[in-house]
């Protein structure tokens, strides 16, 4: 059991390892990865309460349109997205508090991620740039060398 939980680790470890050598594209497969992802987990909630009457009060679950799918998923992302989700869940019950820090938590790493494309699109511009990989594409001028 736990042979097949390092061998899994590790596969998980190798394939995150090859989506950030693979520069912007492979980083941003795997922002989006972990968005859905969250997300997804974040729609169970509702087998845990989330449109229950005792959450009927809260006026940050909406039940407008079927107070099941699409409801969990509006919900969901809006824990993921925001940073202030958490605050919204305010008098909710201990489950869906629970899963609305969680999806809090998991909007800040989402975020972060997004920082760290940025920035590493940002750095390897840069190192590019000191390389001289750009061309010049100025015009009569002359160049002295030596």
């Amino acid at each position: 059991m736990f042979k097949k939980l390092k061998k899994l680790r590790e596969k998980i470890r190798y394939l995150v390892d090859q989506a950030f050598a693979s520069e912007f594209f492979g980083q941003m497969l795997l922002l989006i990865a972990l968005l859905v992802s969250v997300t997804l987990i974040g729609m169970t909630s509702v087998f845990f309460g989330l449109f229950s009457e005792e959450n009927a009060s809260i006026v940050f679950i909406h039940r407008d349109i079927d107070a099941g799918f699409w409801d969990s998923l509006w919900w969901s992302v809006n824990q993921v997205m925001p940073l202030r989700g958490f605050e919204k869940a305010y008098g909710a019950t201990v489950p869906v508090l629970v899963y609305s820090l969680f999806l809090s938590l998991m909007g800040l790493v989402v975020l972060s991620v997004l920082i760290s494309l940025v920035n590493n699109t940002w750095r390897s511009r840069i190192e590019g740039l000191h390389k001289g990989d750009t061309p010049a594409l100025e015009r009569d001028h002359v160049l002295v060398l030596g």
